[in-house]
């Protein structure tokens, strides 16, 4: 796969597999070009902000790659949108921010189509071959442009983009997100020394950096590795009364002191970049020997007390763990 800057992409779905993609195959009809497939195969769900211009659209968009299944609100399978029934040799793949779609574009070429740009908003509008006016057309044509549900009725909605997928995407100009979002609270320096010497005297001085530095930080959603475990970083916990992620507010709502016994929550991710799954990066302090761990998502989230047992064990090399995730954040 010759696609430059997937560094910019985040993968946001399940895996798809080459039966996902051969069943889509079967129910448009048109064989999906390879560089296409392997791109899904290694990046299913692609989610990212890439500006293009198209023959007509300077400045247009694309945030997403469609999903290859039919229950998400994003799916490939499209068999109608804003009253267009027919697609005809057209296949949607991807979408804008406004609801506009990027096709491929199998009109000439079935085996390798072009990339295309359709503007819903040019859908269901007359736009008449230049020189003529409604006067030279019936009534009853007049109507059926009007009413016509096939893309290919409608021309002018149509916008040539690239001779292929490998092509669009390398002529993509990419939004440069934020690391991260600042938090409205600052971290109560005085409330977090307090929980420090009242209560957690022996936490490494790497954590205690860490939180002075990130407390209240968004992530919007970043995928990384951290010792081999594949997360998607949400927040950091806070020590502020006033922040919606304060710690003391999280612990009450998650079970209380008790239930996290030696472990100190500080980190909301999503373990296996599942997009429904709230899990947490701990401090785990027990019997004297400290690790980095992940409290899953249905250990969190009852209100059992947390065993070792229930936990996912990263690393024990603690400094190192806070080094690289600040590596990682930063870079």
């Amino acid at each position: 796969m010759n696609i430059n800057n997937l560094e910019s992409i985040v993968s946001k779905s399940r895996e798809v597999t080459e039966k996902d993609i051969k069943l889509f195959e079967i129910w448009r009809g048109y064989k999906l070009p390879e560089d296409f497939i392997e791109f899904n195969l290694k990046l299913p769900g692609a989610y990212f902000e890439g500006e293009f211009d198209a023959v007509g659209r300077k400045n247009s968009l694309i945030s997403n790659i469609l999903l290859f299944s039919k229950d998400d609100e994003d799916s490939i399978y499209i068999d109608e949108a804003y009253g267009i029934k027919d697609f005809g040799s057209f296949v949607i793949f991807g979408e804008d921010p406004g609801g506009n779609f990027i096709a491929f574009d199998y009109s000439k070429d079935e085996l390798n189509p072009s990339v295309v740009f359709l503007d819903h908003e040019e859908l269901g509008l007359i736009e008449l071959p230049e020189g003529t006016t409604e006067d030279d057309f019936t009534a009853a044509e007049i109507d059926k442009m009007m009413n016509s549900d096939k893309l290919i009725d409608f021309p002018w909605a149509i916008h040539y983009v690239s001779p292929s997928f490998t092509d669009f995407m390398n002529s993509l100009k990419y939004s440069v997100p934020q690391k991260y979002d600042l938090p409205y609270e600052k971290l109560d320096i005085n409330e977090f020394e307090k929980f420090i010497h009242d209560i957690k005297p022996d936490v490494p001085d790497s954590f205690r950096k860490f939180i002075i530095h990130y407390a209240g930080v968004k992530f919007n959603g970043r995928v990384v590795n951290l010792e081999k475990h594949v997360v998607r970083i949400d927040t950091v916990i806070n020590f502020n009364k006033k922040s919606i992620i304060d710690y003391y507010e999280y612990i009450s709502l998650k079970g209380g002191e008790e239930k996290f016994k030696n472990l100190i929550p500080f980190l909301l991710i999503s373990y296996n970049n599942e997009l429904r799954d709230s899990s947490m990066i701990a401090l785990n302090m027990e019997n004297d020997k400290m690790s980095i761990v992940v409290i899953p998502h249905d250990v969190l989230h009852k209100k059992d007390v947390i065993n070792e047992k229930d936990l996912i064990y990263i690393t024990d090399n603690i400094d190192k763990f806070f080094e690289d995730l600040t590596a990682i954040i930063e870079g």
